[in-house]
């Protein structure tokens, strides 16, 4: 074997070599990566179930305030008959909307949220139970 068969033979084995040090490389980066990943979108899915709950109690917190609402929601009451008073109700219904719309798209799109079922339960409750959010849903369809 002559010197320029020996040098392209060195070569070529240092290359293969090479290569197969990158390829293990490039394995354990995107293992790592996709370790990287599941830990930031668990993370991401726990603070947007976080604040929906926040947000829900936030909203329970005004029949701390004003016990006589929550019967409107959780109790079957027809909106009341006072301009005023049917206003107030129908806001809170409104936000109560968003945040059980909000609720259900977390629930269903994060991985980690294993409650769509419950959530959903929650929400056929309040739909039963709460003229307002009734209204509120047949003026806002979509």
């Amino acid at each position: 074997m002559d010197a320029n068969s020996l040098l392209n033979l060195t070569i070529s084995t240092s290359a293969v070599g090479i290569s197969l040090v990158t390829a293990v490389f490039m394995y354990r980066q995107t293992r790592e990566m996709t370790r990287q990943r599941r830990i930031s979108n668990t993370i991401g899915g726990a603070t947007a179930l976080d604040s929906i709950l926040r947000r829900l109690g936030d909203f329970e917190m005004t029949f701390f305030n004003h016990p006589h609402l929550r019967a409107y929601f959780y109790a079957g009451r027809p909106l009341p008959r006072r301009r005023a008073a049917k206003e107030q109700v129908r806001t809170l219904a409104s936000i109560l909307c968003d945040i059980l719309c909000s609720g259900i798209h977390v629930y269903s799109t994060v991985d980690s949220a294993n409650s769509l079922n419950e959530w959903k339960a929650f929400c056929t409750y309040i739909l039963k139970n709460s003229p307002a959010v009734q209204e509120c849903i047949q003026s806002h369809p979509d």
